[in-house]
């Protein structure tokens, strides 16, 4: 297949997905969108898909970057991410990155919330993930030393 036409079949997936958006469904897309030409790293969208910059400006900010370079598959997925909600956002893309000190677990940490590696805090900083209230609120009620 041609890359155009590889764009072109992501861009018709991508509208053609069921709503409201599931992990699972979320998890194809993406990796749909890595199998595309100059996209083994994430793209245009390698802020958000390999450093876990789950933000919502973030997302907006990349999809600028993607709509100014015409790269239609980058914004189309940026477009299906910005469908998601924030506790989605950082459930489902930025498990593996600290907002704090930046530290980025790599791909093969793609998936894993940070809870299961320690107590949901950063390994390398012991802060709280960006946007991670709840989550904080959760383990200081289940375990007080934590605060």
């Amino acid at each position: 297949m041609k890359p155009y036409d590889a764009v072109l079949e992501f861009v018709a997936d991508c509208d053609s997905a069921p709503r409201p958006f599931v992990r699972k469904e979320i998890a194809r897309l993406i990796d749909e969108f890595y199998r595309l030409p100059d996209n083994g790293a994430g793209g245009k969208l390698h802020v958000v898909l390999d450093d876990g910059n789950w933000e919502r400006e973030c997302v907006t900010w990349c999809r600028g970057k993607a709509s100014e370079a015409s790269d239609s598959a980058a914004v189309r997925m940026a477009d299906v991410l910005l469908e998601l909600t924030d506790d989605q956002l950082r459930e489902w893309i930025g498990t593996g990155y600290c907002g704090h000190c930046c530290a980025d677990y790599g791909d093969e940490h793609t998936g894993t919330v940070l809870g299961a590696i320690v107590d949901g805090r950063c390994p390398e900083c012991g802060s709280w993930p960006s946007g991670s209230d709840a989550l904080q609120k959760h383990y200081q009620a289940a375990r007080p030393e934590t605060k």
